[in-house]
């Protein structure tokens, strides 16, 4: 069977250039082992990062305003218009792999799965579903209030109702009928609000559930949300895993204000307690200052993560300068 033509895309401007090269530095060399090229919007990037990012990406691209709207996001209008129009401005690919720049690779099968996803189902998707999330009652209203928003009491209700897709990280097949019909009701609910964000992900929800639209549901570890549920740390195996401790993270996802510059505490399998972010130098880090131990038939069990003593290892303490440096994200 022919391989498909797989391309990724993601974005930034100069305030998510850090936040963009380490998500990049995620991707190389897995999406270098399967000939995957990478695409950059540029939404408002120096002349100097621009020079940075062509040694790492084979394609950046200033992206115009396809619906003509004008809003009140300033670049985020671009920003969050611009995914919904991939193949215009990627053209020549089977499946194109979004990837917000807060987002990065810990599984390198993760792209294998969205790619086999939107050529069996035409997209491949993570909705904002575990069992270990905590939504709390700002994050359910504010979800309420943009569906009701934008597509009124009666839709925005039972949209509300379904399973809510999280579009920092989906695939979709060129041939899909999601990329109109996703423009489409994008468009009608920015005219109706004059704001881009967030409908570009609240209209994907509506496509889907509205016009009966095929998709292949991931699970919640191709598109982890730490903002909803901390992971745990597996010294064995070196990785982050669920907050149940029962499988390994595949893609890390930093989504909010805190998440992106923040201190977890973070359990490890076997005891104790890790103080650390959660950025990709910092997957690196712990990997060059924790040995793997042998196992000791521990257990992976919610009640014995529980059980944990918090002894507070800072294993970041030698680069918080750094860390901080990088400076808060704030795209969700």
């Amino acid at each position: 069977m022919k391989q498909p033509r797989s391309i990724i895309v993601t974005g930034a401007n100069s305030d998510y250039f850090q936040l963009l090269l380490e998500m990049t530095d995620s991707l190389r060399e897995h999406r270098t082992a399967r000939g995957i090229p990478l695409g950059i919007f540029d939404f408002g990037l120096s002349e100097t990062e621009r020079t940075i990012l062509r040694d790492r990406a084979e394609f950046i691209v200033q992206p115009t305003s396809k619906f003509g709207i004008h809003c009140r996001e300033g670049w985020g209008n671009q920003a969050y218009e611009s995914r919904l129009f991939m193949p215009e401005y990627f053209p020549g690919y089977d499946v194109y792999v979004w990837m917000d720049c807060d987002a990065w690779l810990q599984r390198g099968d993760a792209l294998d799965k969205f790619v086999s996803g939107a050529v069996n189902n035409s997209a491949a998707v993570v909705a904002e579903i575990d069992p270990d999330y905590r939504i709390g009652r700002r994050h359910a209203f504010r979800v309420l209030k943009t569906f009701v928003r934008g597509y009124g009491w009666g839709r925005g209700l039972w949209l509300y109702r379904k399973p809510h897709f999280n579009v920092g990280v989906f695939a979709i097949h060129v041939d899909a009928p999601h990329w109109s019909a996703w423009q489409n009701r994008a468009l009608a609910a920015i005219r109706r609000t004059r704001t881009t964000y967030p409908h570009d992900q609240f209209a994907f929800n509506q496509a889907v559930y509205q016009d009966i639209l095929p998709v292949e549901i991931l699970p919640s570890e191709f598109n982890y949300i730490v903002g909803m549920a901390s992971p745990v740390w597996d010294p064995e195996r070196q990785c982050f895993l669920t907050a149940d401790a029962t499988r390994e993270l595949a893609i890390v996802h930093l989504a909010g204000e805190g998440p992106k510059a923040k201190n977890h505490h973070i359990p490890v399998m076997g005891g104790g307690t890790l103080v650390t972010h959660l950025r990709y130098p910092d997957l690196m880090a712990l990997r060059a200052t924790t040995q793997p131990r042998a196992p000791a038939g521990v257990s992976s069990r919610k009640s014995e993560l529980n059980s944990f003593s918090f002894d507070g290892v800072d294993v970041s303490a030698g680069n918080k300068t750094s860390l901080a440096e990088r400076g808060a994200s704030n795209l969700g």
